[in-house]
């Protein structure tokens, strides 16, 4: 029986006045972050999805609300940051700076 491991939501801690960063193709996008999620690492079978057991890892995670629904941040395109309440924006040299970093890094991983 061939296994994969996926990670499942079980609990969400909810925040106030956090945000994600995102660079995109129009630049920065600051979103609200609803909350971090609890998530538990799982086997299942290849074959019939089938979870078979725990592993016993878990990871804390930041979100951000697609159509109404959490999703980790890393299935999100683009994520940078987290910023914390009372924490300041980035500026714009330092969004220029690292939209740069990720053009150059795009570059190398083609060539």
């Amino acid at each position: 029986m061939a296994t994969d491991v996926k990670f499942r939501v079980i609990d969400v801690r909810p925040t106030d006045g956090w945000r994600v960063a995102l660079i995109t193709p129009n630049g920065l996008s600051l979103e609200p972050m609803p909350g971090w999620l609890v998530q538990e690492e799982v086997e299942y079978d290849d074959h019939t999805l089938e979870d078979t057991g725990l592993t016993g890892f878990r990871q804390i995670v930041a979100s951000v609300c697609v159509d109404g629904d959490l999703q980790p941040i890393d299935d999100v395109g683009g994520f940078w940051l987290v910023i914390g309440p009372g924490q300041l924006e980035p500026t714009p040299d330092e969004v220029a700076k690292e939209t740069d970093r990720r053009r150059r890094a795009l570059e190398r991983s083609q060539s």
